[in-house]
């Protein structure tokens, strides 16, 4: 998570829960899409 903002990244998975595709989203942002999913992953852990 080297070049990427707390508020950047809040604002990705804001975007994948409203729907956007993961794919799309990593294409716009420079990032891979198992870097998304790994973000999504850790906050599925921390509502538990």
């Amino acid at each position: 998570m080297a070049g990427i903002s707390k508020e950047v990244k809040a604002e990705i998975i804001a975007k994948v829960k409203a729907g956007q595709k993961v794919a799309n989203l990593a294409k716009a942002y420079g990032i891979s899409t198992k870097t998304i999913y790994n973000w999504l992953r850790g906050q599925v852990r921390e509502q538990v």
